[in-house]
C-alpha cells in the first residue's frame, strides 16, 4: 500500500484515478476546487481511505493553506499526481492574455507549486514520485488551444529538466502525454484513437507504477503527431479541422486541431 496525492480529484481523470487507487488498497488524498464533489467521493469510498482538502491551485493563498495542514497532520505522500488542469479556450475566439495567464497558473503553475513543496521531502527521503499529465498537445501547436498547448509543453520541458537534475537521487518524474478521453474536455471527440476513462487511468497507473519517465497514451498517436509537424500550420489545421469534425468558423483566420487531449 502506498500514500498517493491527487490534484483535480473531483471528477474525469481525477476522479477515476482516485478510486482506482483506493479500490487496489492504496491511501489517497484528494485536492480540487469543489468540495462537495470531494466529499461525496469520500461517502462512497470511506474517509479512511480517502480524504481531501478544498484547493483551487491557481489561488496562492489556498495552497498555502492546505501545505501548512499537509504538514500540520503530517502527511508524506509518496507519490504525487499533477492531474488539475483547465481549457477555456474555444476555436474561433480572440485571443486573450488573461484567460493565457489563467490556463498558465492553473495546468503549469499549479502542478510545479506541488513539486516545489515535495521535491525537498522526497530528496531528503531519498525516493518519491511525481507523474504530471501532459498531453500531446505539447508536441504540436493547435489551433483551438494557445494556452493549453503552451501549458503542457512548458509541464513537459520543466519535468525533463528536473528528471535530468535529480535523477541520481531517487526521485521520478513521469511525464504521460494523454491522448483523447471520454471526459471533460474529450467528451465530443471522434478521434479513432480516444480511450474510455476507465482505461486511461489503467494505463496511466501502469506507467506510473513502472516509474517510466515519458509515455504517450495512446502509444500510435506520438508517431503521428510528429509526421504532422511536416505539415505547414495552416494546412494543418484545415485537414485535422475537418477529419476531426472541428473546422473553425471564419474570423480573422483559419485555424484547426489535431484531437489532442
Amino acid at each position: 500500500m502506498a500514500t498517493y496525492l491527487v490534484t483535480g480529484a473531483s471528477s474525469g481523470i481525477g476522479e477515476g484515478l482516485v478510486r482506482a487507487l483506493v479500490a487496489r488498497g492504496d491511501r489517497v488524498w484528494g485536492l480540487a476546487r469543489r468540495s462537495d464533489r470531494l466529499s461525496e467521493l469520500a461517502t462512497v469510498l470511506g474517509p479512511e481511505r480517502f480524504g481531501f482538502f478544498r484547493c483551487d491551485v491557481a489561488r496562492q493563498d489556498e495552497v498555502d493553506a492546505v501545505k501548512g495542514a499537509l504538514d500540520h497532520e503530517g502527511i508524506r505522500p509518496e507519490v504525487v499526481i499533477l492531474n488539475a488542469g483547465i481549457n477555456p479556450e474555444r476555436l474561433g475566439g480572440d485571443f486573450s492574455i488573461r484567460e493565457f495567464e489563467q490556463v498558465v497558473r492553473v495546468n503549469l503553475l499549479g502542478a510545479l507549486t506541488w513539486v516545489d513543496f515535495f521535491l525537498p521531502r522526497f530528496r531528503l527521503a531519498g525516493r518519491g514520485q511525481f507523474v504530471g499529465i501532459s498531453s500531446l498537445a505539447a508536441f504540436r501547436g493547435d489551433g483551438r488551444w494557445v494556452g493549453y498547448c503552451a501549458s503542457k509543453a512548458a509541464l513537459t520541458r520543466a519535468f525533463e529538466a528536473l528528471r535530468g537534475r535529480h535523477a541520481a537521487e531517487g526521485v521520478t518524474f513521469t511525464t504521460i502525454h494523454l491522448g483523447a478521453v471520454v471526459t471533460g474536455m474529450g467528451v465530443e471527440s471522434r478521434s479513432f484513437f480516444r480511450l474510455e476513462r476507465d482505461e486511461a487511468v489503467r494505463r496511466i497507473l501502469r506507467a506510473a507504477d513502472r516509474r517510466v519517465d515519458s509515455i504517450t497514451i495512446p502509444r500510435p498517436l506520438r508517431l503521428a503527431v510528429e509526421l504532422m509537424r511536416l505539415i505547414p500550420d495552416r494546412h494543418f489545421s484545415r485537414m485535422v479541422g475537418a477529419t476531426f469534425g472541428t473546422a473553425p468558423q471564419r474570423r480573422r483566420s483559419n485555424a484547426g486541431s489535431v484531437e489532442l487531449q
